[in-house]
């Protein structure tokens, strides 16, 4: 299911938690209310290029190579204005020769976050700059990289805790937060992000973007 106006919501909704933020004590934010949304252009994402089966799409690189096309890269990375155009072009890519290499599985896409994060962290989502612009780059990737569905419920950097869908009378309640978010110990530099994706934005997830610097590439 398409639902393009999602995506605009879901962009609008993250870019007002990182602008306008509840600094209440509940919430761990007394910081926050003094300190200034960064700009999404200070902040990249990492991408790996998987199949469905989180298999690389660079695998198919010896069969490209001999056909005389182009290989694929391990990663795309880029800001809120440059990261959806660059996977485009490899999904489209991966599209247009498909059939020529063999390859049965579709490309990993429309998914959440969490989904491109795997056992080996240098080969999952990462970020480089400012950890606090991640959910708008997020944000602008729904109905391509990630689903058109897709929800932001909250994210932790640090000791930042951020409810981006919570209900206002709800004081930060976080019984309802998958258990990853509750142990989360803030002790790195990764972003935890929880999302949902459901028909009914219940079903949680919870998935950590590392600092890119942080894995072996």
């Amino acid at each position: 299911m398409k639902r393009h106006a999602s995506a605009l919501v879901l962009a609008s909704i993250a870019l007002a938690s990182l602008a306008g933020c509840s600094a209440s004590p509940e919430r761990g934010n007394s910081e926050q209310a003094s300190r200034s949304r960064p700009s999404p252009t200070t902040t990249t994402l990492r991408i790996p290029l998987v199949d469905e089966h989180a298999k690389p799409l660079a695998r198919h690189n010896d069969a490209l190579a001999k056909l005389g096309l182009e290989p694929f890269p391990a990663f795309v990375e880029g800001d809120f204005r440059t990261l959806r155009v660059a996977f485009d072009k490899e999904s489209t890519h991966y599209e247009n020769v498909r059939e020529k290499i063999g390859a049965k599985d579709e490309l990993l896409q429309y998914v959440e976050p969490g989904d491109f994060e795997f056992a080996d962290a240098a080969a999952s989502i990462c970020y480089t700059g400012d950890p606090r612009g991640v959910v708008d780059v997020i944000g602008e990737l729904t109905d391509d990289v990630f689903s058109d569905q897709l929800s932001i419920v909250g994210w932790k950097y640090k000791n930042e805790k951020h409810f981006t869908l919570a209900d206002e009378d709800s004081d930060g309640d976080e019984s309802g937060m998958p258990q990853r978010w509750l142990d989360w110990s803030g002790d790195s530099d990764a972003v935890l992000v929880v999302t949902a994706s459901d028909d009914d934005g219940t079903a949680f997830n919870a998935g950590a973007i590392v600092k890119c610097s942080d894995t072996t590439r």
